[in-house]
């Protein structure tokens, strides 16, 4: 007895199987947590952001640390991905005392001023939220790394 499926049917079959035992066999490695050596570094990593973390894990399949829920002098809570250096290289993060102190100074020559500020690593953007300006309207403004205006968009 021959086999009267076509060629087509039968190699997609085999090729599902063949997906199917690699997803079981070559799960995706989960998060581990970190090492003692490896939480001191990450901990002096983002303490120049006025942070700390209790929740840090290691994700192997994007060899990144994940903080989760870190919590930062400027009241606020931060989720960000560090690389293996230690440098933030994914998420938001709160600016630090002498970006402050630029965002500040950019802000005033609008005639503006914001306590809501955070640097967007992805976009490479500083973010301000609700800025209150001189026209007695609020903004959301966002500056480029050399603290130059890129948008600014009146909060409705």
């Amino acid at each position: 007895m021959t086999d009267t499926k076509p060629n087509g049917i039968i190699a997609l079959r085999t090729s599902l199987i063949a997906l199917a035992f690699m997803i079981v066999a070559f799960p995706a490695a989960a998060d581990r947590p970190v090492t003692a050596a490896e939480r001191e570094a990450l901990l002096s990593a983002i303490a120049p952001l006025g942070c700390t973390a209790t929740k840090i894990e290691f994700d192997p399949n994007n060899e990144v640390y994940e903080v989760d829920d870190a919590n930062c002098n400027d009241g606020r809570s931060y989720d960000f991905e560090l690389d293996g250096s230690f440098k933030v290289v994914d998420g938001e993060r709160p600016v630090t005392d002498e970006e402050r102190v630029q965002i500040n100074e950019t802000l005033a020559a609008l005639g503006c001023s914001a306590d809501l500020m955070e640097f967007d690593v992805d976009d490479r953007l500083y973010e301000v939220d609700g800025a209150s300006c001189s026209d007695g309207h609020e903004y959301d403004i966002e500056l480029e790394g050399e603290f130059r205006v890129v948008t600014k968009r009146r909060d409705r």
